[in-house]
Formats: C-alpha cells, structure tokens, sequence
C-alpha cells in the first residue's frame, strides 16, 4: 500500500492549525457569556456577605457576565472552602477570602484537605475594616472598662461568630491585654450576633465593624471600643482599643477574591484586570464607603494579596499556638 506523503504531511498542518486556533478561541473565550459565581463562608447579613453582594456587579461590569453570590455557611467557612478548593479550575467559581479569620479557621479546625495557602490570589477586593465590641443602646455600660471590671464578678453574656473567624481573634486578644472574662454564644453570622445584642438576648458583642454604622444611627447599640490601628472615618466617635490604652488589641480584617488552585494564567489575567478595574470604579468606592468597608486600604495587587495571604497565615499559627490550640 503506498502513502501519499504530501497528503498526510497536508493533514498534519491542518490539524496543526485547528489545535492552534481552539487554543486561541480558549482564551479568548473566558468567561464566554457564563455566569460567575463567588462563594461566601457565611450566611446572608454579615460584613463578609455585605462586602461580596457590593462588589459583585463591578465585577459582572467588567467581566461582561453575570456574577452572583452563593453563601455556604458553616464550621467558621471552612465548608465553603473545601467546596472551592474542589471546584475546576476554570474561574467560574470565586471565593470570598477574609483574613485573618478563614485562615485561622482553617487551622483551628485543623483542616487537612485542603491548604488555604495554595488558592489563586486575584486581588484584595475589600477591607479596612475591624472588629468592635457593642452593647445595647440602653445598657448600663458606658466605657469598656467598666464592662472589664463587671466581668470579673460576673462573666458576661456576648454574642460572636464562631471560633476561629475574625470576632474570636478580638475576643482573644481582649482577654489577653484586660483579663475581660466572658460567657460567649456564636452565631453564624455578624448580622445575627448583632441583631442578639439587639434584642437584648445577651449583655454585649463582637462582630465586624461595618456592621455597626446602620444600628447606631437608628440607636439600637453603642460601640465601646474597635480593633483598628486608628479611628474609622464612619465612626469617628468611637476610640480604638489602642486609645483606650490595650496596645496589644489590633486588628485589621481584608477581603480577598480568590479562587480553587490552579486557574490557568490566561483565565486568571482577565480576572485580575476585571477586578482592578470594579476596585477601582468610582461608584463602588461610594458604595463600599456608604456600606463601611474599602475606604481607607490601598489597592492589593494579585502578588500582594497572596502575601498578606502567606502573613495571615503565619500571625495565625502563633495566635493559635499562644492559646495551645495547635503545636
């Protein structure tokens, strides 16, 4: 039998160029009129969930396709991270990330399914937030200190989120610096241990700052104290736990879009420039400062984000070691 080897040599570069052309069509396909979905750890209210509900349409901007929140609480988020780190690599599937708490989560719960560490870091979408400590509008307690000198009488009754998340770092560090005792009750979301300091269920909480700013104008709470390095600019009365002389109480909370290991570059470029770009929109600079988030950071490179990624992790393993959780 004789093989005509112009013909085959023919075929060849034919295939030669569909498999370059459907390369090319792959990338320049992402994310080709699919829709985007970005997970949340925590339910529906909280600042985790504020944050991503705000950012998503600048994102669906300038993606050019429609991207929606999915919230999957549960084990301090740590279910809704093993569901992404299981999810292909395709960018249809995003995640939420929030430091310092879903890395501390996931090293207190001590996850070995998955390393946080190895998500793709796309951009530091959010943050500039913290964490606060509120009473109810009526109660007796004026300053954080007299709450610290009633506790160590009599235990008080405050609301959280889970062990683990960014309220219980707080809760750890004030026991730490003032000897503040207390007798928690966590929720799976900041707005429901709000709404519990609210309906007077217990004597005081801790939850994300941008929860806060909504109760204080309808006069439902009053925030004792927050965790950031200086004073919020949407609450400019209350003082930081710095002021307040505990210089050991800090902490800033950021919120990442990442998603599963292994996005391919190419996908991964168009998410980065997509979401500098919603970043960076004036209008969700507006509505981030209207919400209380976003204000006062600097812009997070995918590179930089993975390193504040990489310095939550290590500040994490040696909270948790100083409280004997992990060796």
């Amino acid at each position: 039998m004789s093989i005509n080897l112009k013909k085959v040599t023919a075929g060849l570069l034919i295939i030669g160029f569909m498999l370059v052309g459907l390369a090319c069509m792959s990338y320049a396909a992402y994310p080709e009129g699919k829709t985007v979905t970005i997970m949340v750890g925590y339910r529906a209210g909280g600042s985790s969930d504020t944050i991503t509900r705000t950012y998503a349409p600048y994102l669906s901007k300038y993606l050019g396709v429609p991207v929606i929140v999915k919230n999957m609480p549960g084990a301090g988020a740590t279910i809704a991270m093993k569901h992404v780190a299981k999810q292909a690599p395709d960018g249809y599937t995003l995640f939420n990330l929030t430091l310092p708490s879903y890395v501390n989560a996931t090293l207190f719960r001590k996850i070995t399914a998955y390393d946080i560490r190895d998500f793709t870091v796309i951009h530091g979408a959010a943050g500039g937030d913290s964490n606060g400590f509120m009473v109810p509008y009526n109660s007796k307690f004026k300053t954080f200190k007299e709450l610290v000198e009633a506790s160590k009488k009599t235990p008080i009754k405050i609301s959280s989120t889970t062990p683990g998340s960014n309220s219980w770092i707080m809760e750890t560090m004030l026991k730490n610096a003032t000897g503040f005792k207390t007798q928690g009750v966590t929720f799976d979301s900041g707005r429901a241990a709000t709404l519990a300091v609210v309906g007077g269920h217990v004597d005081g909480g801790i939850v994300g700052s941008s929860n806060f700013p909504q109760m204080i104008r309808e006069k439902q709470i009053r925030v004792l104290g927050v965790g950031s390095a200086k004073r919020l600019s949407y609450l400019p009365n209350v003082p930081t736990f710095i002021e307040q002389g505990y210089t050991t109480v800090k902490s800033v909370n950021r919120q990442l879009l990442t998603g599963p290991p292994g996005i391919p570059s190419d996908v991964k470029e168009v998410l980065v420039k997509a979401a500098a770009k919603a970043f960076n929109d004036p209008e969700y600079r507006k509505m981030s400062a209207k919400v209380g988030f976003a204000v006062e950071v600097p812009e997070l490179t995918a590179e930089e984000a993975k390193q504040e990624l990489m310095d939550a992790y290590d500040m994490s393993v040696k909270i948790l070691k100083s409280e004997g959780i992990i060796k």
